[in-house]
């Protein structure tokens, strides 16, 4: 159970029984880590909301935004956040829909950190609310400086849903998706991975993700670079080449004359687009060394 979680179980004796009963409702619901507000089940939450219950999770928001774990990008309480947002989505009260104003403002200019939950939370619930507009309005502001969208817009690509598309790609060495069991450790050091998604954007606004490894080596090097962060294991960044995602070719072939290797890209080791992506469009790009 995440901090929020507890935060709720610990206060709910201030609510009066009715209340307490559908509070119970929700955290009976995030008993699992699993727990994730869809299109099926979004419903459910809506019978939990009421004007107490949800004063109740507001109360509770304020007092998890107080400590250390609000703020940590990858450790937050996330399956209750997601949980208490879709319900907050239900509301009607004005205090609610201030709360939620406010939240957006301080994300916009700290840390876009919730954004992105937090539109797909209140949109599921109602996606007409004022926030899920006013998040809409400030992507779509921001969008020609991503560069998921620029390269959308070089692939001369337009989703249905501007804030709901995905493209993921593996490239490796050999075109298949597995290692072969047989391969040496000189031919594992040698057999690498990239991996490339694009999206609608996540947290902290990234559109893109890329994961350049050889795992299967026991001398592992990785490198993960996303739109606002590097991560990497055994690369010296000092000497690595420079990602441009804009100009993918130069960064294969300088990854490639770097460390010896060549990525099969007529054989797509795998390939998924989200409806109305033309996935063909996107298997052409990948063949021509991404070339635009």
């Amino acid at each position: 159970m995440g901090n929020l979680s507890i935060i709720l179980n610990e206060y709910k004796l201030k609510l009066a029984k009715p209340s307490e009963k559908l509070l119970n409702q929700l955290l009976r619901k995030l008993s699992s880590d699993s727990y994730y507000p869809d299109a099926k089940n979004i419903q459910k939450l809506q019978e939990i909301s009421s004007p107490d219950i949800d004063e109740y999770l507001i109360d509770c928001l304020e007092c998890y935004q107080q400590t250390a774990e609000m703020f940590h990008t990858d450790s937050h309480d996330v399956v209750a956040l997601r949980a208490v947002w879709a319900v907050l989505g239900f509301s009607e009260q004005h205090s609610v829909k201030q709360w939620l104003d406010r939240f957006i403002s301080q994300n916009i200019a700290d840390q876009p950190v919730y954004l992105s939950i937090l539109y797909d939370m209140l949109k599921l619930a109602n996606a007409q609310h004022p926030a899920v507009l006013r998040i809409q309005q400030y992507y779509a502001e921001i969008m020609p400086q991503l560069v998921g969208y620029q390269i959308l817009q070089k692939l001369q690509i337009t989703p249905p849903d501007l804030l709901d598309w995905s493209i993921s790609l593996v490239l490796t060495t050999d075109g298949k998706w597995s290692t072969p069991a047989e391969l040496s450790e000189d031919e594992r050091q040698k057999r690498f991975t990239f991996e490339l998604a694009l999206s609608s954007p996540q947290v902290m606004n990234d559109t893109y993700e890329v994961n350049l490894e050889n795992a299967s080596s026991s001398q592992k090097r990785r490198m993960k670079v996303k739109d606002s962060h590097i991560f990497s294991i055994d690369f010296d960044q000092q000497t690595f080449p420079k990602l441009d995602l804009l100009n993918l070719k130069k960064f294969i072939e300088d990854i490639e004359a770097q460390y010896g290797i060549s990525f099969n890209f007529e054989q797509i080791a795998y390939l998924s687009v989200s409806k109305g992506i033309p996935r063909k469009k996107i298997e052409q790009w990948i063949q021509n060394r991404f070339e635009f």
